[in-house]
């Protein structure tokens, strides 16, 4: 006889929902979030302003499922999106998410 050996199934990383745009006035605070399977999930929010290249974003909550950002100018326009890695070292990414800021009607002329 030999020694038993134990075979292990690993569920690959997978993202199951996708994170929504975010879209409001200057100041409101919005959600990105990611829904992912897979074992030991961790979590990298990363962003791109217009015309730049994709960094990971520092702000409090970017290594988890859901991003909270407070929309103002200097994000207007950014794209964003989540690194899901799991603990064998497989990763994806989610699909890139816009944040806009809607503009407020003003009066320009009586």
């Amino acid at each position: 006889y030999t020694s038993a050996v134990t075979s292990t199934l690993r569920s690959i990383v997978k993202i199951t929902k996708q994170p929504i745009n975010a879209t409001g006035m200057s100041g409101s605070s919005q959600n990105m979030t990611v829904t992912a399977s897979g074992d030991g999930l961790t979590y990298q929010w990363q962003y791109m302003k217009p015309q730049g290249s994709w960094t990971n974003s520092g702000m409090t909550g970017s290594k988890t499922a859901t991003l909270g950002i407070t929309l103002s100018s200097d994000n207007n326009g950014n794209s964003w999106r989540c690194k899901v890695s799991d603990k064998y070292g497989n990763s994806v990414y989610t699909s890139a998410v816009t944040s806009t800021l809607r503009s407020i009607v003003k009066i320009t002329k009586q």
